[in-house]
């Protein structure tokens, strides 16, 4: 896999005891993929010392919010962290500073195991399309200004404003 990859992964609270298993196997994909984790939790000891893919932001569920409600001129609603969800298609907007140097940017879960993704996911499909799969455990986005503004687009069964201002779970 010759494209830079990151996965944006934020987890508030304390970290389930099968973290330690997907962080092992996260490990395998140094020099490949690149995941952003997002805590408030580094007084875990797992996450003393993490595998060189994964790099720590330490930040409260507030300091999160806060980044998200910058990038949106009208009040989001991110009251409780499985609201997340929702706002996992826009991460390529909102996290964008930290995206700069990756190709492909996206959202997975904790609760899998990593296996050898190169053997999926290869470069002539990451050549050749700008989103691969779409589910919340494992969806890719090409870092590029149309993909990271897409959440904007019309089409879907509500708008980004309607979802992002609401409390209501919308699977966005």
């Amino acid at each position: 896999m010759e494209n830079k990859i990151a996965f944006i992964v934020p987890y508030f609270g304390e970290l389930p005891d099968y973290f330690s298993e997907w962080m092992y196997t996260a490990s395998f994909l140094k020099n490949k993929v690149d995941f952003l984790l997002m805590t408030d939790n580094l007084q875990n000891d797992i996450l003393k010392d993490p595998p060189s893919n994964i790099r720590i932001f330490e930040m409260t569920f507030d300091d999160f919010r806060k980044k998200i409600q910058s990038k949106f001129d009208f009040p989001i609603k991110l009251k409780y962290p499985y609201k997340i969800c929702d706002f996992r298609p826009a991460y390529g907007y909102i996290f964008d500073d930290i995206l700069k140097e990756y190709d492909f940017w996206g959202n997975c879960d904790i609760d899998q195991i990593w296996g050898n993704v190169s053997e999926f996911v290869t470069d002539d499909i990451l050549d050749n399309f700008d989103k691969i799969l779409h589910l919340g455990h494992f969806t890719l986005y090409k870092n590029s200004e149309k993909m990271n503004t897409m959440f904007k687009k019309s089409g879907s069964y509500a708008s980004f404003e309607e979802v992002y201002s609401s409390d209501n779970l919308y699977a966005f």
